[in-house]
Parts: structure tokens; C-alpha cells; sequence
């Protein structure tokens, strides 16, 4: 307990929403033929864009989808399961199994 007293605060900041990032995700050829599945929609779009870097830093390609006022994360099949994984213990706050 010591120890956690004395570390210093982390950065635990949510990222911006970066409309020309996720443009560049949509471009790419491969995001477009292959991430179909929907792991994730709603209306924040900070949260989508964390939600997707966080997928990414997990070896998960993502599209992100901005239509009107909703925003919805998109993986290939193939990383479905461990995506709607991830995207759980991230918004439910649930630790992994």
C-alpha cells in the first residue's frame, strides 16, 4: 500500500477524437473489405476512438464509422470475439477472464 501511495499519478486521459485518423483507417483498402463487424456503437466519439486504439494496440485492425451522431468501432471476423472482449472490460469495467 506504501508503495501505491508513493508512485506517481498516471496519465490516464482519454485521447481526442481524431476525425482524420479515423478517415485514414476508413481509406485503407484492407479496413474496408475485411472490418465488418460491429464491436462497438454509440455517441461518444472519445470513447470510440480509445476503443479502437486500444483494439489496435492489442494487434486488432479497426475501422471507425462516423454517421450523423453515432459512431460505431468495426473488426475483421476473424478478431470478433477477442475485440467484443476487449471493448467489454474496457466499458464495463469487467477484468479479463
Amino acid at each position: 500500500m506504501e508503495r501505491l501511495q508513493q508512485e506517481k499519478p498516471r496519465d490516464m486521459e482519454i485521447p481526442a477524437f481524431d476525425e482524420e485518423r479515423a478517415e485514414t483507417r476508413q481509406k485503407s483498402g484492407l479496413h474496408n473489405g475485411s472490418l465488418t463487424c460491429e464491436i462497438w456503437s454509440g455517441t461518444d466519439k472519445r470513447l470510440a476512438e480509445f476503443l479502437a486504439s486500444s483494439l489496435e494496440e492489442n494487434g486488432i485492425l479497426t475501422r471507425v464509422n462516423l454517421r450523423d451522431e453515432k459512431v460505431s468501432v468495426y473488426a475483421s471476423p476473424e478478431d470478433e470475439a477477442q475485440a467484443r472482449e476487449i471493448v467489454r472490460e474496457i466499458v464495463e469495467g469487467v477484468p479479463p477472464e
